[in-house]
């Protein structure tokens, strides 16, 4: 069922004679996948009466019936319902009426008001209040739930609305007949109810199923667009109202996000006081070691190695296919941690037949735990000699 609808309020009006009508209306509930139609309400006196005793502001679905309706069933109707009318009344103008068709199986009927009729009681209803969204004729609103009454005897008489069944139990004729007769009771869909609800419960019925069967209606456009509107303006509603629920939602998350990190910036703050305090001690630290390593190598510390302890494993972990032209012992400043840094190098300069000898000393000196960082800066060949010269740098 559609979600736009929770009631809706069925009437059925029937033109007994001049100025003089009878009203039978129910409100219909929806009640999650069900429908219920409890109560029912009947009316009789002037059109004035009448409408002073509708219930105002629901969706409204309109029966007509009485004088000024006509229905004729069509035996051999065809398949062309463009055609049914002409066959029905080959004599009246469509243009000067309302028309509604209905088709079930081989049972066809065709029913027409005049238009200056309707238009004159809809106008008037609309003006008391009621928002009236379908107009059927007679009873034959009740065709779109056929599948649920149970009862169907030859011939089926609910309240004046009489149906021809067929062995088949479908429908196959219909008049509307002024009168009170028929069952009293009908079950439908195993529930007993009276049968005065079943033609406003079937009415209803067509509008909370729009748009998942086809109602039998009169076609009048303008109650067709005003059902389109209110579908529309019900659709935007109801995203508008998820869009202010969705919106207040956020405000609340946001909320509670804002007071979860306001703690947790608290939290954080307090570390970062702490962790500021180490902070500052950890570079004066930097700076006294700094510092206190400058004057090392004012006297010569050379990074706490000796110069001969070096030399020594630099010749004793050298492949014999490399030759040493020359070893330099340096010292350079680094600025680390905006603390000046001494740092201590030896520069070493050769020539070797093959890159791959350089590369398995290189790995050999990275071995060492004396060693900070090797690297090779330059590799070239001596076009005099025939011999690659290299240039490697060790920090230590």
């Amino acid at each position: 069922m559609t979600a736009h609808f929770k009631q809706i309020l069925a009437i059925e009006f029937v033109l007994i004679g001049e100025a003089n009508y009878r009203c039978t209306y129910a409100l219909v509930t929806q009640k999650g996948n069900s429908i219920d139609a409890a109560n029912h309400i009947i009316v009789e006196g002037s059109l004035v009466q009448v409408i002073a005793k509708l219930p105002r502001n629901y969706p409204t679905v309109l029966s007509l019936n009485g004088k000024g309706i006509v229905h004729r069933t069509l035996n051999n109707p065809g398949d062309k319902s463009s055609q049914h009318f002409s066959q029905a009344f080959p004599a009246l103008e469509k243009k000067d009426f309302y028309v509604q068709q209905v088709q079930q199986g081989q049972f066809c009927c065709v029913s027409l008001v005049r238009r200056t009729l309707a238009d004159d009681l809809l106008g008037k209803l609309k003006s008391a209040g009621l928002p009236i969204y379908m107009l059927a004729l007679g009873g034959l609103a009740l065709v779109s739930i056929w599948e649920l009454i149970e009862q169907k005897e030859q011939m089926l008489d609910l309240m004046g609305h009489c149906f021809e069944v067929s062995e088949r139990k479908e429908p196959q004729g219909y008049k509307y007949i002024q009168s009170e007769g028929g069952a009293e009771k009908v079950k439908l869909a195993g529930i007993t109810i009276s049968s005065v609800l079943v033609l406003p419960y079937a009415l209803a019925f067509q509008l909370f199923m729009y748009g998942k069967i086809r109602p039998v209606t009169a076609e009048h456009e303008g109650l067709a667009l005003d059902l389109k509107n209110f579908l529309e303006n019900a659709g935007l509603k109801r995203t508008g109202t998820i869009f202010v629920f969705g919106l207040l939602g956020l405000l609340v998350l946001s909320f509670i996000l804002l007071m979860h990190f306001n703690r947790e910036n608290y939290s954080l703050s307090e570390r970062v006081g702490k962790l500021t305090a180490t902070a500052d001690q950890a570079e004066l630290l930097k700076k006294e070691v700094g510092n206190q390593e400058h004057l090392l190598s004012k006297f010569g510390w050379n990074g706490g190695y000796n110069r001969a302890f070096l030399l020594s494993e630099i010749g004793a972990s050298k492949p014999r296919a490399l030759t040493l032209r020359e070893i330099h012992f340096k010292q350079a400043s680094d600025l680390q941690d905006k603390v000046k840094r001494l740092q201590t190098l030896i520069n070493i300069k050769g020539e070797t037949s093959s890159l791959t000898h350089i590369n398995n000393w290189l790995f050999i000196l990275k071995e060492k735990k004396w060693v900070s960082d090797v690297s090779l800066l330059r590799y070239q060949l001596d076009s005099n000699s025939g011999q690659f010269l290299f240039d490697v740098l060790i920090q230590y």
